[in-house]
C-alpha cells in the first residue's frame, strides 16, 4: 500500500510533465501550440484521463501498488474487448499482435 496523497501523484504526473513540456516549447520556439480551439474529443479525452488518475490514486490507497498497476495496464485489453462488443469495432491482425505484445511485456516486467 502507498501512503502518498493522491494530489502528490497527480502533481508529479501532470505538473512536472507540464513544466518539462513548457520548457521544451520555449526552448524550441514552438510557441504557436495551443492557439487553436480544442476539439470535443480532445476535451473528453482530458476529462477521462483526469478520472483515470483520480481512480488510480484512490486504488493505490486501497490495494497493493502492484495490483493497481496491473489493473492500469489491463486498460487497453478491456477497451479493445468492450469496443469490439459494444461499438462493433474491428480488431485487425496488427492490433491483436500489438495488444498481445503489450500484455506479454506488462506481465513479464513485474
Amino acid at each position: 500500500y502507498v501512503s502518498v496523497n493522491g494530489s502528490v501523484i497527480a502533481f508529479a504526473r501532470f505538473g512536472l510533465g507540464f513544466l518539462f513540456l513548457a520548457m521544451f516549447i520555449l526552448l524550441t520556439g514552438k510557441g504557436n501550440v495551443g492557439r487553436t480551439k480544442p476539439s470535443l474529443a480532445l476535451v473528453f479525452s482530458g476529462v477521462f484521463l483526469a478520472i483515470c488518475v483520480v481512480c488510480y490514486s484512490h486504488a493505490i490507497k486501497l490495494i497493493p501498488l502492484t495490483e493497481a498497476v496491473i489493473l492500469l495496464y489491463l486498460a487497453p485489453l478491456i477497451a479493445t474487448v468492450l469496443g469490439y462488443f459494444f461499438l462493433n469495432e474491428k480488431i485487425g491482425f496488427l492490433n491483436a499482435v500489438l495488444l498481445f505484445h503489450h500484455l506479454r511485456h506488462t506481465h513479464t516486467d513485474q
